[in-house]
């Protein structure tokens, strides 16, 4: 999400001031906090389940969430789904949409700036042609190509 906000401001608003060191540490800082943040009641409900079973043979060591409530557990699902997926994917999608509305303008306006000045680019290349074509036919008719004389 850090991207599309650094794409969306050099891309749409680049001549606005660019962010500081310190605003940039900032964000990340902001960010890492965040995602601790998230990831701590993983942390803090984590146990380790051990299943071993004799007359089956089996002995296995699972990770496990035991939450104190299943209320805490559902809150937790649903906040994290909202912070890691629907609200950063909304961001990412409006700031791409912005971005893409900003250069669509921007070539409209570069084209309607450059249509006067078509001509002018057809008109000299229609020269460097004309010019190419005289070199070649001088080069050509001048030179015997048989015996290496001029």
């Amino acid at each position: 999400m850090m991207i599309a906000v650094d794409r969306y401001i050099l891309i749409v608003k680049p001549l606005s001031r660019r962010m500081s060191p310190l605003a940039a540490v900032s964000a990340v800082i902001v960010v890492v906090v965040l995602a601790t943040g998230a990831a701590l009641p993983i942390a803090l409900y984590a146990d380790v389940a051990v299943v071993d079973d004799a007359v089956l043979n089996l002995h296995r060591v699972y990770c496990t969430e035991r939450w104190p409530s299943l209320h805490g557990r559902q809150l937790y699902a649903v906040l994290s789904l909202a912070g890691q997926f629907v609200v950063p994917l909304t961001v990412i999608a409006v700031l791409y949409y912005r971005i893409f509305e900003g250069l669509r303008a921007r070539a409209a306006a570069a084209a309607a700036n450059s249509s006067s000045s078509k001509l002018a680019v057809f008109d000299d290349s229609r020269s460097i042609i004309t010019l190419t074509r005289s070199l070649t036919y001088s080069v050509h008719y001048r030179y015997d190509c048989g015996t290496n004389q001029v």
